[in-house]
This record gives structure tokens, C-alpha cells and sequence, in this order.
């Protein structure tokens, strides 16, 4: 009887566990559905949120924020932009356009990030306006962007070359020109005197002279205003044969020299300012793009768009204002170049580019407007290609100590994250996306038209300004990176949908551009 008993009570209580542990399944489960359904604003997508510069009204801010929170959106990352606008606007209109970056934007900067905040939301801010960051009276002349620019003219052995060279003073890219115009951004007049200064920021790097067999060329692959030609074959170049000229060149440009036997090249390779401008940038004063190899550069930019953003919302930054954005590097060079650039080759690969400088043209590569890569445009077997790695790898590094680097340390420095979309720039980047707090890819959908990443000893450099999620998630994952945005634009008409393939396993939240 006392056993009976004593199995039966066993039993009750067995049965008690099981129906409680079926419960809280059952509980755990609803919260799940409820936690989908319903889930907190740090699980949310985000969205680009895109403001017509700087004429916004408080109200309307207020308004927008209820809406983002009402159709499920947990935070937004603010753009102002100067696009599509009427070629003539009222002048009160235009000042109030481009203000970004002026403490009256900020003021409305700090009524978005206060209503986000009302609802549980986040807001982050772009650094500047428009891409790449530039723009305003910070950004001279002498501290705009600059590539390496060239010539290169035939000579004919035995004869006396007496004329005058094409020497590069100023970098104007076509295409640049050409993806500005097709998105309602028309370039704008330079202020008096700064085509002069830009100009005379041009310098000699070398002049040279070698024996070659000429590349065989066809016409551009996508035809657009400036578009370099398609190398079907490389050119050869006898390295041995190199002639240095450059102090033969008078300041006019023209060269006297006697060309020895054989068939010549003389290449003049020139260090230019860049002439590009932001895209959609709406500060106010001039767009020239911010030099991304110089930190002096940087903080002077950081000072003009940095300090009025403090005065204004230091108290917010990390409460509300949760991240400083970097958008994808979109600089059209083809080169690109610093003023102590052969310095710092020379100091972190052991020797001279100098002599090898005809081997690093290539066209299209690590540029963000192109989407053909040619091949080199001369190349020397068992040369070409590891001094073309050493440059971009020293590129990769100038631009992350110089850029990214004071970049994180800014905002990390006034308790922000960094939100950064690495691709398109010149650099190793995974150590861009990993150093960011947020790595932001692109594009999910496009992957079947993405080229493939680039792997180099240390990293991935080059090859396109696209880098789909699914390709960069689990490189991610392993330096530490738990978050993982993607810009999606998946929502449009027309788009095709998202494959199974498209969705990575870890991307964390879509930041949707509409």
C-alpha cells in the first residue's frame, strides 16, 4: 500500500512537471511569435532617411520620425542632399538647401534625434553630406583629394625630340562629370582664384623614357565622357632601358633630347589636384572631395563639421544619436596618389616605384564609377604584377591610417559608433569593415553581377565598388562583428526578389534606401 501510494505520488508529480514545462514551451513560444511580431527597435530595419539638405521644418521632422516608428522602422540614418533640384532656386530656398552642416541643420538634426528617442528610436548622421565626405570652405584647394596622372608620347629613334610635352595640371574625370549629370547634381563653379590654386598644386613626379611594343587597345567598354580604353593585350616595356628626363624638362613643359636606337615611349607622370566634386552635397561653399590621404585634411574637415555638430549635440551623442555614417568611397581616380606618396612606398616596401611607374596603370581598377577592369596597360612578367600589389597595398594603408582610422577614433572619442560601407575604397577591406562597429555591405540582389573579392596576403583589395552581404558575413563574423547591415534597395518595382543564397545567415538588419 505504501508503495501504491508512494508511485502514485511519483506520478503526480511527473505529470505537475511535464504540464508546467508544456506551459512555459507554450509561453516561450507565444513570446517568440510576440517578440517577431512586435520586436524592440534595436532589431528593427533601418532606413536612409533622405532630407533635401537643409530645408526641413521641426514639424515635419516630428511627423516623419512617427511615421518610421509606426511602420515598423527602429532607427534612421539622416542624408541631406542637394539633388534634383530646379537649376534656379530662390535664394532663401537655396540657402536653406545648402546648410548642412551649419548649426541651424544641426538644430534640426537634434529635433529628429530628440522624437527618436520619444519612440524608442535611433538616429545616425552622415559625416558631411552627400559621398565621398568634402565639400565646404575647410576643403581648399590644398587639401582636396589628388591622383597620379600621365602622358605618354611616341618618339622615334635617331631622331631630336624638341617639343613640348603633355604635362597633366588638373584632374577633371569624365565619367565623374558624366554620373553627376545623370543624377540631377550639375557640377559648380569653383570660387575665384581656387582653378589657379588647383592648378599650381600640380608637380613633376618623373619624367621617363623606355623602349616598348605598344598595347593593343580597343575602345571603351562602356562608352561614357572620359572612359579609358580597353587593353586587349598589355604592352611590353624594357625596364633596363629606362632614361630618366626629368630634369631635361624645361618649365614650359618642353623637352630637347636626342632619342637614342628603337622604339620610345616618354611617360611624364604628374601628381594633380582633383577637380571631382561631392555628389548630392549640400554644405555650403564649394564640394571638393576631402583628401582621404591626408590626416591634416581630415581634421580640418572634422573641425568644420565636427564642432558645430558638438555644440549641438554633444548631450546626445550614444543617447539617441547612435552612429557617424561613412557611405561607400566613390572617387574617380584611377591613381591614387599623396604628396609624400613615394616616400611612404619607398619606406614601407624597401625600394623606389619610380622606375616601375608604367606598370601600375591599369585602368578601371579600384575606381567606384567603373565596372570593367582592364588589364595593365604595359607589364613585365614576374614584375608587373607584385609592383602593382605593393602599391595598392601601400595605397590600402595610407587611406585606413589616414582616413578610416581618425574616422573611428573621432566618433569613438565623442561616444559614437562608426557605421561604415568599405566598398569602394582602395584598402584592405576587411580591416575597414572590421574596424567600423557596424560593417554595412550593399546590394544583396545584385550578386550575380558583383565581381569576386580580391584576396591579398593580408586582406581584400580592388576588383569593383560592390560587395554583396553573403560574401562577407562569415569573414566577418571571425573579427568579432555580431551586426551587420546591409543598404538594400530590394522593395522597388522592378527589383528582382531576394534567393535563399541572398540572405545571409548572420546579416543583422537591412538599412533600406527608397
Amino acid at each position: 500500500m505504501t508503495l501504491a501510494l508512494s508511485l502514485a505520488a511519483a506520478a503526480l508529480v511527473q505529470f505537475h512537471d511535464l504540464a508546467r514545462s508544456e506551459n512555459a514551451n507554450s509561453t516561450s513560444t507565444a513570446a517568440i511569435h510576440l517578440t517577431f511580431r512586435h520586436p524592440p527597435a534595436e532589431y528593427r530595419p533601418m532606413v536612409r532617411w533622405w532630407w533635401p539638405g537643409g530645408d526641413v521644418r521641426d514639424a515635419e521632422l516630428r511627423r516623419e520620425v512617427d511615421e518610421l516608428d509606426l511602420a515598423g522602422f527602429g532607427g534612421a540614418e539622416i542624408q541631406p542632399l542637394s539633388m534634383n533640384f530646379p537649376a534656379k532656386l530662390p535664394a532663401d530656398v537655396r540657402a536653406r538647401v545648402f546648410s548642412a552642416g551649419t548649426p541651424r541643420y544641426f538644430q534640426h538634426v537634434r529635433t529628429a534625434v530628440e522624437e527618436a528617442r520619444h519612440h524608442g528610436m535611433w538616429i545616425d548622421v552622415t559625416l558631411g553630406s552627400g559621398w565621398p565626405a568634402g565639400g565646404g570652405e575647410a576643403v581648399t584647394p590644398e587639401r582636396c583629394v589628388t591622383d597620379l596622372r600621365y602622358s605618354e608620347t611616341a618618339a622615334k629613334g635617331g631622331e631630336r625630340f624638341r617639343r613640348a610635352l603633355d604635362l597633366p595640371s588638373i584632374s577633371g574625370s569624365g565619367v565623374g562629370q558624366f554620373v553627376h549629370g545623370t543624377m540631377g547634381d550639375p557640377i559648380q563653379a569653383n570660387p575665384p582664384g581656387w582653378d589657379d590654386r588647383l592648378k599650381a598644386r600640380a608637380r613633376t613626379v618623373a619624367v621617363l623614357a623606355y623602349r616598348v611594343v605598344p598595347p593593343v587597345t580597343t575602345a571603351p567598354a562602356i562608352p561614357m565622357p572620359g572612359a579609358a580604353a580597353t587593353i586587349l593585350t598589355s604592352g611590353s616595356i624594357d625596364l633596363d632601358s629606362r632614361i630618366d628626363l626629368t630634369g631635361q624638362v624645361a618649365g614650359d613643359g618642353t623637352l630637347d633630347w636626342q632619342v637614342p636606337p628603337g622604339e620610345w615611349h616618354i611617360f611624364a607622370f604628374r601628381q594633380v589636384a582633383m577637380n571631382d566634386q561631392v555628389m548630392g552635397g549640400a554644405m555650403p561653399g564649394p564640394r571638393l572631395i576631402v583628401d582621404h590621404f591626408s590626416q591634416a585634411a581630415f581634421d580640418a574637415y572634422m573641425q568644420q563639421f565636427g564642432k558645430p555638430m558638438v555644440d549641438a549635440l554633444a548631450d546626445r551623442f550614444g543617447h539617441g544619436l547612435r552612429a557617424l555614417f561613412y557611405d561607400s568611397l566613390e572617387i574617380p581616380a584611377d591613381l591614387y596618389w599623396s604628396d609624400d606618396f613615394l616616400q611612404q612606398f619607398e619606406s614601407r616596401r624597401g625600394y623606389s616605384l619610380v622606375p616601375y611607374l608604367p606598370l601600375i596603370i591599369q585602368f578601371g581598377y579600384n575606381n567606384g564609377y567603373s565596372s570593367a577592369v582592364s588589364k595593365p596597360l604595359y607589364d613585365r612578367p614576374g614584375i608587373g604584377a607584385a609592383v602593382r600589389r605593393d602599391y595598392w597595398k601601400t595605397v590600402g594603408e595610407l587611406i585606413l591610417e589616414d582616413f578610416y582610422e581618425p574616422f573611428n577614433a573621432w566618433a569613438s572619442g565623442h561616444g559614437l559608433l562608426t557605421r561604415t560601407q568599405a566598398h569602394g575604397a582602395p584598402a584592405d577591406l576587411l580591416k575597414v569593415y572590421g574596424r567600423s562597429n557596424i560593417p554595412e555591405t550593399e546590394q544583396m540582389a545584385v550578386a550575380d553581377h558583383a565581381p569576386e573579392l580580391t584576396s591579398h596576403e593580408d586582406g581584400i583589395v580592388g576588383g569593383g565598388p560592390l560587395w554583396p552581404a553573403h560574401r562577407l558575413e562569415r569573414k566577418l563574423c571571425l573579427l568579432g562583428r555580431t551586426v551587420l547591415d546591409d543598404a538594400g534597395r530590394h522593395q522597388g518595382k522592378g527589383r528582382p526578389p531576394l534567393r535563399r543564397r541572398d540572405q545571409p545567415d548572420r546579416l543583422s538588419r537591412l538599412s533600406l534606401h527608397v
